[in-house]
């Protein structure tokens, strides 16, 4: 959940209410028959934030709604709401840039890249014992996939940023590019590590001035081996200065 995604509070209201009287077969035909204009207009906008929303679909009949089956978000929907607000209150709190982290690296890339050169990359860090955030392997079976991408970009202690043709104009990979910017942008830290694939540096300036002026490694002249052994270095850099 996101704010966009929070209701009004009539909204909210009808929802309960809708909850609170889903076995009361005759319910909505008695509400609705005892309502002045006003309010007859608010409910009705009511039930359609709650239906564009996809908290509810609905049936209606001789002006009422007769059918009514609560989806799934509307049963979870306090309970996201209430995790939101809780992530919210957390994340003001400010942030240590050295504290331990949970990932070593976070894997940025666009889905295309992940047989050509992801999947390899990912392979060749691991078999070096480096902790990856690597949505292929850490996402699971019902977990909401942008909470977790998002705390595995706060969670990173390095991105390694494959970009490429297939990475411009995604909507998710420039928001982990983002994330990572802004990070790097407070803490005042190296966070970034890019790697050009397909792509020239011109392609990359022109696209994303401010990665431009951070050194690149070019897929081209490098195997993933070679990748895995140069981020050890970087790591193992990262440590020493931390353990200081």
């Amino acid at each position: 959940m996101n704010k966009r995604e929070i209701l009004s509070e009539e909204a909210e209201n009808l929802l309960s209410e809708i909850i609170a009287n889903e076995k009361s077969d005759d319910y909505w035909r008695l509400r609705f028959e005892n309502l002045n204009n006003r309010d007859d207009a608010i409910l009705r906008e009511s039930f359609g934030e709650l239906q564009k929303n996809n908290v509810i679909s609905v049936l209606w009949a001789d002006d009422h709604p007769c059918i009514i089956q609560i989806l799934g978000d509307g049963y979870l929907y306090q309970e996201r709401k209430e995790k939101l607000a809780k992530s919210q209150s957390a994340g003001s709190a400010p942030k240590d840039e050295n504290l331990p982290k949970s990932y070593d690296v976070f894997l940025s890339h666009a889905n295309k890249d992940k047989l050509e050169i992801v999947d390899n990359l990912n392979n060749s860090l691991k078999k070096l014992g480096i902790k990856i955030f690597y949505d292929k392997e850490s996402l699971e079976w019902g977990d909401d996939w942008k909470s977790c991408i998002l705390n595995g970009v706060e969670q990173a202690e390095f991105a390694i940023i494959v970009i490429s043709q297939n990475f411009f104009g995604r909507e998710w990979t420039e928001r982990e590019l983002t994330e990572f910017l802004n990070r790097q942008d407070k803490s005042g830290q190296k966070l970034i590590l890019p790697i050009v694939h397909n792509i020239s540096n011109e392609d990359l300036s022109i696209k994303y001035p401010s990665v431009a002026e951070i050194q690149t490694l070019d897929s081209r002249d490098y195997s993933c081996d070679q990748i895995a052994l140069l981020f050890a270095g970087q790591l193992i850099q990262r440590l020493k200065l931390k353990n200081r």
